[in-house]
């Protein structure tokens, strides 16, 4: 979320919401413990008439910089 929020500040998106349903898998037998996957289901409300296909970039993009998604 903060590297979503982070990303349409910049584009000068105005988000007056967001939620996501996260799901987290970690593999107990598979030592070291640690997240071995995320599922995201953002939803996300924005001022103004946006394209959905510009929120799904910003999206994209905050995956791209995300520092959980690049570990």
């Amino acid at each position: 979320m903060l590297s979503f929020l982070a990303v349409a500040a910049r584009a000068r998106l105005d988000v007056v919401g967001y939620r996501d349903a996260a799901q987290a898998v970690m593999d107990e037998a598979d030592p070291p413990l640690r997240v071995g996957r995320i599922t995201l289901r953002p939803e996300v409300t924005v001022r103004g008439d946006v394209a959905d296909s510009r929120i799904h970039h910003l999206l994209e993009v905050a995956h791209r910089e995300c520092f959980v998604a690049r570990s």
